[in-house]
């Protein structure tokens, strides 16, 4: 192959290498602007809001049903939707914590009352971004938001 030749392949594959590389660099930026935009103190605080409807249907939902829902969708289709990072509410329904009634003072334990009383223990979270960070989450067991950036 003449040296002329293989001169322009050379500046072509140079020139496609840049393409390439500004091209993602570009899409990067687009990706990363938008999950900014979207993890303001504005729309985390909106988030939380909609995320205590939510928080509320899964109370009710247990109360209804004496379990957990096993999905968010069998609380009900009409969920608001979370206005922060990836838009996307993540359910983790854990077992029930046992709670610690040995510190009470009590008379003998009858059969009806040594089973221990157990608490809802369920989180909702929201990420900023598919690694998971950062992170705005509501676990029952405090029954409070969390915000980790």
């Amino acid at each position: 192959m003449p040296q002329s030749r293989r001169s322009r392949w050379l500046a072509i594959d140079v020139i496609l290498g840049v393409v390439v590389v500004a091209v993602g660099s570009f899409a990067g930026y687009q990706a990363w602007y938008r999950l900014a935009r979207n993890w303001s103190s504005e729309s985390m605080a909106e988030t939380r809001r909609r995320g205590d409807l939510i928080v509320q249907q899964i109370v009710d939902y247990h109360a209804r049903h004496g379990t957990l829902p096993p999905t968010l969708a069998a609380v009900g289709s009409n969920l608001p939707e979370p206005t922060a990072g990836l838009r996307q509410w993540i359910y983790t329904p854990n077992a029930p914590v046992r709670l610690d009634t040995r510190s009470r003072p009590s008379a003998t334990p009858s059969p009806a009352t040594t089973s221990s009383p157990t608490r809802l223990n369920f989180e909702l979270r929201i990420n900023a971004s598919p690694s998971g960070y950062p992170t705005i989450w509501y676990t029952h067991a405090d029954s409070q938001w969390h915000i980790d950036t």
